[in-house]
C-alpha cells in the first residue's frame, strides 16, 4: 500500500484585487493631495483549504496616481504644480502628457488617443508587482484592466511606463557608467526586458507616446473584458475608426 502524502494543495478559487486610496480633507492647503490622490492595491489569490474554508493571500500589489483635472480647473489651480508638491514620481508621469502652464494635454497625447470620450482626469498606474509564482496567467494583465476600469471613471487615459523595477535609478546610473550593475545587469539586458513588458501591456492596447518610455489608453477606446483577458481570447482590433486601438 502506498503512503499518501501528508502535503495537500488547496483548490484555486481564483484572483481578486483590492483598493485603498487617500485624499486630503483641507481643501485650502495646496499640498498636492488634494489633486493628486493616491490609490493602492493588492493582488489576492483565493484557495479553499482542506476543511473547506477560503484562504486568501496576497500575490501582488499595485500602486496609483488619480490626477484629479476637473476639480483643479475648477479651482483655478494647475495640477502640474499640485503633482509637483506631491512628488518628483507625480511630476514625471504628469511631465509626459500635460503642458506644464496649463492644464491641456501635450499635442502629441491627442494626436496618440485621437479621441478622449467624456473625461478629463488621468490616471496613473506607477507600479505593478506579482509573486514570480502567479506570473504566465495573465493575472496582471486582469489586475491592470480592473484597476482603469474602476479607478479610472471620468478619466480621459490611463498612462503607465513599462519598465523592470530591478532597475531603479541607482541601477541605471551604475549601467550609464560602468556598462552593467551589481546584479550583473547590461544596458542590453534591460532594453531586453523593457521590450518584454512593453509588449505584455501592449496586450491590453496601450499604445506608445513617440519618442518617450511611456505608454497610453484612451478610455473612449474599447476596454475588454476581464474574462477575455484572462481566456486570451480578446484581439485588438486595428481597423479604421475602431475604438479599440487609433
Amino acid at each position: 500500500m502506498s503512503k499518501r502524502s501528508s502535503e495537500t494543495v488547496n483548490e484555486s478559487l481564483g484572483y481578486s484585487v483590492r483598493f485603498s486610496q487617500s485624499a486630503s480633507l483641507d481643501k485650502e492647503k495646496l499640498d498636492g493631495s488634494r489633486y493628486v490622490v493616491e490609490v493602492v492595491g493588492s493582488i489576492l489569490h483565493h484557495t479553499m483549504n482542506p476543511a473547506g474554508d477560503t484562504d486568501s493571500r496576497e500575490v501582488g500589489t499595485l500602486k496609483a496616481l488619480r490626477f484629479q483635472m476637473a476639480d483643479a480647473m475648477e479651482s483655478g489651480v494647475l495640477i502640474y504644480d499640485c503633482c509637483d508638491e506631491h512628488s518628483s514620481e507625480a511630476v514625471e508621469y504628469a511631465a509626459a502628457v500635460l503642458q506644464q502652464d496649463a492644464n491641456e494635454f501635450h499635442k502629441v497625447v491627442e494626436e496618440t488617443c485621437g479621441d478622449f470620450g467624456f473625461g478629463c482626469d488621468v490616471l496613473a498606474i506607477v507600479e505593478m508587482k506579482l509573486d514570480s509564482a502567479h506570473r504566465g496567467k495573465r493575472i496582471g494583465l486582469a489586475a491592470m484592466l480592473e484597476t482603469m476600469r474602476l479607478m479610472g471613471g471620468s478619466c480621459a487615459l490611463t498612462i503607465i511606463k513599462p519598465w523592470p523595477l530591478q532597475y531603479t535609478a541607482q541601477e541605471s546610473e551604475a549601467i550609464r557608467q560602468n556598462g552593467k550593475t551589481k546584479l550583473k545587469g547590461s544596458t542590453n539586458d534591460r532594453e531586453k526586458e523593457c521590450a518584454v513588458l512593453r509588449q505584455y501591456w501592449s496586450q491590453l492596447g496601450f499604445a506608445r507616446l513617440p519618442k518617450s518610455d511611456f505608454y497610453v489608453f484612451s478610455h473612449a477606446w474599447k476596454m475588454p473584458t476581464s474574462s477575455e483577458v484572462l481566456s486570451g481570447k480578446f484581439r485588438l482590433t486595428k481597423k479604421p475608426g475602431s475604438q479599440t486601438r487609433p
